[in-house]
C-alpha cells in the first residue's frame, strides 16, 4: 500500500515522545513552528499540514495551488514562504495565498541553485546558493537577497560559499548551515 511517514515532538525537559503525527504517502520536508502550532511542508501532499497542541491537525492548506514544494521558512512577521517550483509563494498564518515571487533569470543569476531560503522580519528574502562546484572550481556560491518591492535580487555581501539551511534567530542574525554540516552565523546590519 502507502508508505507511513512520522513526525515526533519531543519534550525538551526528558526527550520523551510528547506527539506522533503520521500519515500514509505524505513526504514530510521542512517544518516551522509559531506559537503552539507546527507548519510540515508535505511535498508529496502538495500542501502544508498545520497541528496544534497534541498533533491535532488544525487546517492544511495550498492543495491545489502549489505543483512542486521543496522549502518552507518562516517570515518575522508571521508569513510562511514556500519555494515552489521557480516561485516563492507567501501564505499568511491561517493559510491564505497572499502573493508570490518568480525567482527565475533575470531576477536571480541563471547559475544559481537554490539551496534553501529565508525571510527576515522586514519580508527581505534570502536565497542560498547550493550549487555543485567541481574541486578545482573558484568558490562563486553567494547569498543572494530580495527587498521587498524591489524587482531583481542584490548579492549579500560579506560571504561566499553554499547555504544549504537557513534561518533568523530572535536577534536578527543570519544562520546558515555550510560545506560539512559547518554552522555559520551572519549578523547583518539592521535593515528595518
Amino acid at each position: 500500500e502507502g508508505d507511513l511517514h512520522r513526525v515526533v515532538a519531543l519534550s525538551r525537559g526528558n526527550g520523551q515522545i510528547r506527539w506522533i503525527w503520521e500519515e500514509v504517502d505524505a513526504d514530510p520536508g521542512d517544518l516551522v513552528a509559531l506559537g503552539d502550532q507546527v507548519y510540515i511542508l508535505d511535498r508529496a501532499g502538495h500542501r502544508v499540514v498545520v497541528l496544534g497542541p497534541g498533533g491535532t491537525v488544525f487546517r492544511r492548506f495550498g492543495e491545489g495551488t502549489l505543483t512542486a514544494p521543496s522549502r518552507m521558512a518562516l517570515g518575522g512577521d508571521g508569513v510562511i514562504y514556500l519555494l515552489d517550483g521557480s516561485k516563492i509563494v507567501r501564505f499568511d498564518p491561517q493559510g491564505n495565498r497572499l502573493a508570490e515571487v518568480d525567482i527565475l533569470p533575470p531576477r536571480l543569476p541563471a547559475t544559481v541553485s537554490v539551496a534553501s531560503f529565508a525571510a527576515d522580519r522586514a519580508g527581505i528574502l534570502y536565497v542560498g546558493d547550493g550549487a555543485a562546484l567541481s574541486t578545482s572550481a573558484e568558490e562563486t556560491r553567494q547569498i543572494h537577497r530580495l527587498f521587498p518591492g524591489d524587482s531583481n535580487f542584490q548579492l549579500l555581501f560579506g560571504y561566499t560559499g553554499p547555504a544549504f539551511h537557513m534561518a533568523f534567530d530572535h536577534h536578527g542574525n543570519l544562520l546558515l548551515v555550510a560545506d560539512a554540516g559547518t554552522l555559520v552565523r551572519l549578523k547583518l546590519a539592521v535593515s528595518y
